[in-house]
């Protein structure tokens, strides 16, 4: 008798310790839905806003094939005109290049 309770004794520890290790496995797994499902809540909620900013960013490409038609042509009178070209137009198009590069690279264009 003696040995029968400590078989079922052995069998009851067994289980309980498989059921603590499932419980464990649904408390991470929990954990993890939560993880995921408050990251794909604030997506959703960025996702105008992101948006938004990719439409800016298509604007300023526009804005730069304007600007680089005027510099131009501006270019171009100063010569036939005979007077100096102001080269102050020159920086913007550097920080435009690098802020291009930084876009480019967030958004997986270039």
């Amino acid at each position: 008798m003696n040995t029968l309770k400590t078989i079922y004794d052995k069998i009851g520890k067994t289980e309980l310790a498989k059921h603590e290790v499932e419980l464990a496995l649904i408390q991470e797994l929990e954990k993890e839905y939560n993880t995921l499902s408050n990251g794909v809540k604030k997506m959703v909620s960025e996702r105008k806003r992101i948006l938004q900013e990719i439409q800016k960013y298509r604007e300023t490409l526009v804005d730069h094939q304007n600007f680089l038609k005027l510099k131009q042509q501006y270019e171009e009178m100063s010569k036939e005109l005979g007077v100096p070209f102001n080269d102050k137009y020159s920086k913007i198009l550097v920080e435009y290049r690098d802020a291009r590069i930084d876009y480019g690279n967030l958004l997986g264009v270039m």
